[in-house]
């Protein structure tokens, strides 16, 4: 459990507060090769602006943000010492931040809007140790992350249906290793254009917000390192790496 107290500053208004963030995690090894892993907890963070500026603090008449999280998921220890991961996650979002609410297309960001919403999806996880010749992981998540604004139901723009990922490093002997790392990711929403033009937030029809999706997105980036062992101690000692990488190299715009 951890407690955080939370006091207004430099002349923002509101109460201090103090919040209680328990969380609770379960391994059970159902056998040698299966475990089953459980999570839930409550996160508070104070309110944010539309952009996550450090130090910058914001006040909103709906207290702290919160956020109820439960994750149940399974790991197989698989043959060739490669571990799967399969998890499927509930964040129910309270009064939370949210760029939409406070600005939305009209870019009117003159005060900080809370809403609530749920992030909710799957995620699977296939690695094995880069300590091996061959070692890498696959990664997949399928997620939504639906928002609520009054009565208007819309998706954050943080939304990515599908993201995946990949990395592989293969040990080429005498110290050289390369490696590749792939990313692909579906577009987020755009900003809603409120049904409204210039319409107070708040003030639009039940209904939907009118959004559109963006273009996906993928990338590869290629890494190549050599290594070299100072000392006598071949597994303990110091050691030296020299690492090239090329970032985006399929030069693909975002």
């Amino acid at each position: 459990v951890r407690a955080d107290g939370y006091r207004p500053s430099f002349g923002l208004a509101g109460a201090s507060t103090i919040a209680l963030d328990p969380t609770l995690a379960v391994r059970a090894a159902l056998s040698p090769r299966l475990t089953w892993v459980s999570t839930t907890g409550l996160a508070h963070q104070e309110a944010s602006y539309v952009l996550p500026v450090p130090g910058l603090r914001v006040a909103s008449s709906a207290g702290l943000q919160r956020v109820y999280s439960l994750a149940e998921g399974v790991e197989v220890h698989l043959p060739g010492d490669v571990k799967t991961r399969l998890t499927g996650f509930m964040n129910a979002d309270r009064n939370v931040s949210d760029f939409v609410a406070s600005c939305g297309a009209l870019l009117n960001c003159t005060s900080v809007t809370n809403v609530n919403g749920k992030t909710y999806g799957l995620e699977l996880l296939v690695e094995r140790a880069l300590t091996h010749r061959l070692g890498g992981w696959l990664s997949y998540t399928l997620s939504r992350a639906p928002r609520e604004l009054g009565n208007v139901a819309y998706l954050s723009p943080f939304d990515r249906t599908h993201v995946l990922s990949a990395v592989v490093h293969y040990d080429l002997g005498a110290g050289v290793g390369a490696g590749l790392r792939g990313t692909y990711y579906t577009g987020r929403h755009a900003s809603p254009t409120y049904p409204l033009a210039g319409a107070p937030i708040g003030t639009s029809s039940p209904g939907a917000f009118a959004q559109t999706r963006l273009p996906a997105y993928y990338r590869v980036d290629a890494r190549i390192d050599k290594r070299w062992q100072l000392g006598s101690h071949a597994r303990s000692g110091p050691w030296l790496t020299l690492v090239a990488e090329f970032f985006d190299a399929t030069l693909t715009k975002e």
